[in-house]
């Protein structure tokens, strides 16, 4: 089974060169305000992370559908 490409998941952000992506999901550094994210690539051989099936992988499309779900159920509570 092959692993589904990191540039397809919500958590990638791109970088300026070429293996140079960053996972969302992973906080390398947090502090004076910023925030770095890991790079994909660490995050993919890591098996206690991501890993190189990609357990963790989310497209684009899942989460928006999940966002809106959520917020369909937030406004059905709110109603009741």
């Amino acid at each position: 089974m092959n692993a589904p490409p990191c540039e397809k998941c919500c958590f990638y952000r791109p970088g300026r060169y070429t293996r140079t992506g960053q996972c969302a999901r992973y906080i390398a550094y947090r502090g004076r305000g910023k925030i770095v994210f890991e790079f994909a690539d660490q995050v993919r051989f890591d098996k206690n992370k991501c890993g190189p099936q990609g357990k963790f992988f989310m497209s684009e499309k899942e989460y928006v559908s999940r966002e809106r779900l959520d917020l369909i159920r937030r406004l059905f509570e709110e109603e009741e």
